[in-house]
């Protein structure tokens, strides 16, 4: 399922092959550490992310980096091409391994709550929802655990 940020309410319209899976919470929307949701299909950044860093567009602009966990996602170069357009990977040990941070040319940035890949349907699709709720200024930890998926070692970092 894609899930895209709208002025009203998030819309929801079905997934086909590689496009991201996304809840963003609306324009408005109470503020927390999260502005929603992003369940990837992978681990690996250089076929997620371009996906993920289009999806963003019209949230953020243009996808200038993405900031990531060096320990859940697999090794990617530091720079990727995405539509003529060189995108920076930073990657952190220290950064929740549950989130991702995307930011724009003109400094807007999102947070996103990361779902494993391997999650069940229904527990990946709650916690998408948890995220991308416009009044929830739920925590990582919480969304994870309300919404039935185990949060991984290691999520003690901002947003937990």
């Amino acid at each position: 399922m894609v899930i895209t940020q709208s002025e009203s309410r998030s819309q929801r319209t079905l997934a086909t092959g590689d496009e991201p899976r996304i809840e963003m919470k609306s324009a408005g929307a109470a503020t927390g550490y999260l502005d929603g949701g992003w369940w990837p299909r992978s681990t690996d950044p250089s076929v997620e992310f371009p996906a993920l860093v289009r999806a963003l567009h019209g949230v953020v602009g243009q996808v200038d980096r993405v900031a990531y966990n060096l320990d859940f996602w697999e090794p990617v170069h530091r720079k990727l091409t995405v539509d003529d357009r060189i995108v920076r990977c930073e990657g952190f040990h220290t950064m929740n391994p549950h989130t991702v941070t995307a930011v724009g040319v003109n400094s807007l940035r999102v947070t996103l709550l990361v779902v494993l890949p391997t999650t069940p349907d229904p527990v990946a699709r709650a916690a998408l929802r948890a995220a991308g709720d416009q009044d929830s200024t739920a925590t990582v930890k919480d969304i994870l655990t309300s919404s039935g998926a185990r949060p991984e070692v290691g999520t003690a970092s901002p947003g937990t």
